[in-house]
């Protein structure tokens, strides 16, 4: 059975509660202001999260969604590192060569390795050029495969190939960040240009194409400076860390994943 209320009635609510906001102003307004800030704020919260999201799935998607990146130790901010994760030994060419063998779901490996000038060691990669300097690259050593299994695209020149990685030649692929710091204003004829590294002299054999995406418009890419992988092992030999980057085959991720 419903209850059904008098007309009357509800006027009369309705004035008193009109009643009651004209003569409390100022509470009505920090009200609505409060109602108002915590819509806003959950707009704000939900498109920042959303933009967050589909700059993630548009950064896995430019690199390839059939990758998988291995590395002897955990990545991200930790606090403490356990024995048996540091007793670890690094990755080894070997090892990357045994996967590609091995493992029928795998396409193909790359090896890298990473932060070759690292805060302390032997290899400074800061690079210099008639005056100029770019000392923010995060300079690793990649196999010639690299660019194809990670989608690299290169603006200008060439990538570095199996001949540069077996002769260890000083040749380096430079980002856009690196370029414009080096060479500003200047966006065409850069590849083939001697620069100094290390207390090396490289030449610049190609300048990559900036990534689409990227969170804000940046993407870790844009800094990359790359060298042949064997050329980093001469220049920086008490490195020794090595990533791999494995690609599986087209539906057989999780398949290459088991078998690496």
């Amino acid at each position: 059975m419903k209850i059904r209320f008098p007309r009357a009635v509800l006027r009369e609510t309705l004035a008193m509660s009109f009643d009651s906001v004209r003569g409390h102003k100022f509470r009505s307004f920090l009200t609505v202001l409060g109602i108002v800030i915590g819509v806003l704020t959950a707009i704000v919260i939900a498109s920042l999260l959303t933009g967050m999201r589909q700059s993630i799935i548009a950064i896995i998607e430019e690199y390839g969604t059939n990758n998988i990146y291995a590395f002897h130790l955990s990545t991200g901010p930790r606090t403490n590192v356990d024995r048996a994760e540091r007793l670890r030994k690094p990755l080894t060419v070997a090892d990357a060569e045994a996967i590609r063998e091995h493992a029928p779901a795998v396409e193909d490996i790359a090896w890298v390795a990473p932060n070759v000038g690292y805060s302390g060691g032997p290899f400074d990669d800061n690079i210099t050029y008639k005056g100029h300097n770019y000392r923010w690259g995060n300079t690793s050593g990649v196999s010639a495969n690299y660019a194809n299994i990670t989608n690299v695209a290169v603006r200008e020149g060439r990538f570095i190939s199996e001949m540069d990685d077996q002769q260890r030649a000083n040749v380096v692929v430079i980002g856009v960040n690196a370029a414009d710091a080096l060479f500003p204003g200047q966006n065409t004829n850069i590849a083939g240009t001697q620069v100094r590294m290390g207390g090396y002299n490289f030449e610049i054999i190609g300048v990559l194409e900036k990534r689409k995406a990227g969170f804000f418009g940046e993407n870790e890419e844009d800094n990359a400076v790359f060298i042949p992988f064997r050329t980093a092992q001469k220049v920086a030999p008490a490195r020794g860390w090595m990533m791999i980057v494995i690609r599986g085959r087209s539906g057989q991720l999780n398949e290459a994943l088991e078998q690496s």
